[in-house]
Order: C-alpha cells, then sequence, then structure tokens
C-alpha cells in the first residue's frame, strides 16, 4: 500500500527525513492547490523531478532563465530537437550551445529550489509509492517527463536549508507582510544587488513589482530585501499609492489578485476566481487572506460539483484502455483513470485519491465531458 496523507498530518519535512533515513526506493507525488509535483528517490536520495505544470518542467524556460541561452539559440535548438526527436537537453549540450556542467548545475539547481519551497507550504497532499507499485516514472504515461539528475541530491542537505528557510521565512513576513509594501533603497552594498534594482527605478518599486520583474525565487530575494532592512541600507512602506491596475507593473500581485478575485467570486465565476487565488498562494503561501477565500471558493465548487455528479453514482470508462492511451488528457485525468474500477463510487473516488476531493471532482467532470467516461446510477436492489 502507499504511504499517503497530508502535510498538515505529517508535514514535509518529517517526510523527507523518514524517506532519507529509511533510505527508501521510489516516487513521491506532492499534490498542492494548482499543480502536482514528482520526486524520484532512490536509497533514500532525490534522482529526479517532474510536474504537471508545463512551464514548471520547461528545459528550454530554465536555460533562459538562468542566462544559459538566447532566445535565437534556444528557438535553434527547439527546430533541432523536434526533428530529430532527441531531448532538448541533449541538443543544447550537441550543438555546444550550453555546456554539460552548466546545464547539470542549473538542473539541480532548480530542482533543489522546487523542493525547498514545499517546506513553506501548510497545506499538501501527498503519496509516495514503492518501485513494485510504479516501476518508473516513464513505465506511467500520467507522470510528466521530468528533470534527471547526474548526482542525487542528499535529502540531509536539503532538510536543514529547508527548516532554516522556514524559520528565517516568519522573520521576513514581519519586515515584508504584504506585496504592496514600497521599498526604498538607501544606498549600495555589493553583496545586495536587489538594492540597485530598486534605485533603478523611477519611483519606488512595489515587492510585487520587484519581483514580477526578476526571475529569482521569492524566498531569494525576500532574503536580500530583509538582510537589507536590518542594515539599514533599505526602508519599507506600508500601503503606498497604487496607480490603476492597468498602469500598474506590479498588476499580478497578491493583493491585485486577491481583489480581482473576490469580484469574480461575487459574480459566481467560482472556477475562475479559484484560477486567480492558487496564483495569489503560488507567490505567497502564508497569504492567510488568499487561502482563506480559497477555501471558501473551493465549498462552493464542491457543491456545485456534487450537484451534477451525485456521491453514489459510479464512474466506469466508456472507452477501451488502447483508445484512450491515444487520448490528449492530463497527468490528473490519467491518474484518476486508474483508479475508476466500475465498483467504487464517486464519494469513495473523491477521498481515495491523492489529488484531493475537489481536483477528483474536476478531473471526473472533463472526462464525462471528454465521452472518456460514464457514470451511472446505484444499482437498485431486489
Amino acid at each position: 500500500m502507499p504511504l499517503a496523507g497530508t502535510f498538515s498530518t505529517m508535514p514535509f519535512a518529517d517526510l523527507l527525513q523518514w524517506l532519507g533515513d529509511n533510505r527508501r526506493d521510489g516516487t513521491l507525488a506532492v499534490a498542492l492547490d494548482f499543480e502536482e509535483r514528482y520526486l524520484r528517490f532512490e536509497r533514500g536520495q532525490i534522482v529526479a523531478y517532474g510536474s504537471d505544470d508545463p512551464m514548471a518542467r520547461d528545459l528550454g524556460r530554465l536555460c533562459l532563465q538562468r542566462g544559459l541561452v538566447d532566445e535565437p539559440a534556444l528557438l535553434r535548438a527547439v527546430e533541432l530537437q523536434a526533428k530529430s526527436q532527441m531531448p532538448l537537453g541533449d541538443v543544447l549540450v550537441a550543438e555546444g550551445l550550453v555546456d554539460a556542467n552548466s546545464l547539470e548545475k542549473a538542473v539541480r539547481a532548480h530542482v533543489e529550489e522546487t523542493v525547498l519551497s514545499l517546506f513553506l507550504w501548510p497545506d499538501g497532499r501527498f503519496t509516495f509509492s514503492e518501485p513494485h507499485a510504479v516501476p518508473s516514472l516513464e513505465a506511467h504515461d500520467w507522470i510528466p517527463v521530468e528533470f534527471l539528475l547526474d548526482e542525487a541530491i542528499d535529502v540531509r542537505e536539503v532538510l536543514m536549508e529547508g527548516m532554516r528557510r522556514l524559520d528565517e521565512w516568519n522573520r521576513i513576513v514581519k519586515v515584508l507582510p504584504s506585496d504592496d509594501v514600497q521599498l526604498h533603497a538607501l544606498g549600495p552594498a555589493e553583496d545586495l544587488p536587489v538594492l540597485e534594482d530598486i534605485a533603478a527605478h523611477p519611483e519606488p518599486p512595489t515587492l510585487g513589482g520587484l519581483l514580477a520583474e526578476r526571475n529569482d525565487s521569492r524566498y531569494a530575494i525576500c532574503e536580500q530585501l530583509v538582510r537589507a532592512f536590518e542594515r539599514g541600507l533599505l526602508a519599507v512602506e506600508a500601503g503606498g499609492p497604487q496607480p490603476p491596475p492597468s498602469t500598474n507593473r506590479g498588476a499580478t500581485t497578491v493583493e491585485h489578485l486577491l481583489r480581482a478575485a473576490e469580484s469574480l467570486a461575487a459574480e459566481g465565476q467560482h472556477d475562475e476566481a479559484a484560477t486567480l487565488l492558487r496564483s495569489a498562494v503560488g507567490i505567497d503561501p502564508f497569504r492567510a487572506e488568499a487561502r482563506a477565500l480559497l477555501g471558501k471558493i473551493g465549498a462552493a465548487q464542491l457543491t456545485a460539483l456534487y450537484a451534477s455528479l451525485p456521491r453514489d453514482h459510479v464512474p466506469r470508462a466508456k472507452l477501451s484502455a488502447a483508445r484512450i492511451a491515444t487520448l490528449p488528457l492530463s497527468p490528473r485525468e490519467r491518474r484518476l483513470l486508474s483508479h475508476i474500477n466500475g465498483r467504487w463510487d464517486v464519494g469513495a473516488l473523491a477521498l481515495t485519491t491523492a489529488l484531493g476531493e475537489l481536483e477528483t471532482l474536476r478531473a471526473l467532470r472533463r472526462l464525462i465531458h471528454a465521452g472518456v467516461v460514464t457514470l451511472s446510477p446505484p444499482a437498485t436492489r431486489s
């Protein structure tokens, strides 16, 4: 049986330590509010990473962000990759566009940063499957393409850094409580390049605006800002004047996402509002207002979904496995299909899949609309 649970009952740090101390082999699937992430473990060490979010596993985008390649060179590599069907990383190295060592360092840093970000998620669901249940990531088409590591990541190192960040984050939010605080650079420092970015603005930027402009992780930027604040090189002003959303470079910050989501929710557009709130929570996992509103909207979505997907009705696959394999389904939809057995009803599926109740019902609704699954009422007893 796979190990499954939530971060509220087993925090990510405890889960990671258990996997490392027991030198486990297998695949850890973590379901957040808006994406799933996959970590492959061998002997308790992390050897690969995947996600059902294409942006999170886009190697080309990663190379651009890290400055390893420019857009013309990347476009050339993508064209060659389409013709050769080779992995994009192999094409980049073979064509001399990216150094192999630099590419490996970038991938490793990306995977480490992704794992470390999970420490800041108070909510989340997980499933850990042993190799006998999931022989390899490639063997299951519902698991996306992954980043493979030449050298495994030691869980102990990640665990120490993750716990340090978790403690540090409590200090960060006291200095930077909102994305709408305005930042004033009071002096330069060679070890704090973020101050130069702030000083280059004609008007003091908001934290949200600064985050939208830079490719670094939210934690890395905020850590620099707090160090600058503590050294008297940064002033933080709360609640500065805000330009209209159409002209504000920080219009995609948490505050603006919240206001837009509230308007959509008031109009009954819960799916659209939830999409904005997931983005807000992705930017700032500790924003209580965003998580509270997301919870209310989630409850409204569940009510609407159960109205069309009765708990006692039984889903059944309508197409053959061979036909389903050819369809352009999402990883979540394929994962849900693996649980549909013609015996479990909607209520049982919603509670037993690692996707969570809301995402299970949303995926089930899409499968029904696509004609892949049919829903039958419970059998009557004579």
